[in-house]
């Protein structure tokens, strides 16, 4: 069962960072395997009646901190992938093969690219992005 809760940020959103008390359960014990199998718990600091759970590979060399950093990525992934489908067509695909769809979705998200750094360029010019 879950030993010892951690109370740590899944990574900044868009009031803060995104605070959560996270454990561990481990799934496989096998010596031979490279990556180890847990099963990832978050729990809200909040609302007790909010839990989440993740299964995740990870090797036995990982921190419990890179793993809630992979799972708080989730968040900013699902971000990106709206402001693709609103600003590129991401998802306003018809197609009848694979090819087809392949070549739609290689497009949309060379055209995600290429508008992500025109952005940064643009900002940088302008003094807002100090990068």
């Amino acid at each position: 069962m879950v030993e010892e809760w951690h109370e740590i940020s899944a990574g900044n959103g868009t009031k803060g960072p995104r605070i959560y008390h996270w454990a561990t359960v481990e799934i496989n014990s096998l010596d031979y395997l490279v990556y180890q199998v847990y099963l990832l718990i978050r729990k809200s600091t909040t609302d007790t009646e909010e839990i989440s759970y993740y299964i995740t590979f990870a090797k036995d060399t990982t921190t419990f901190d890179e793993i809630v950093a992979a799972a708080g990525s989730r968040w900013s992934i699902e971000e990106c992938f709206e402001v693709a489908k609103s600003q590129v067509g991401l998802d306003q695909y018809e197609v009848r093969s694979y090819t087809g769809w392949y070549r739609h979705i290689t497009l949309s998200m060379l055209a995600m690219a290429f508008l992500n750094q025109l952005n940064v360029e643009i900002n940088t010019e302008e003094g807002i992005c100090n990068e």
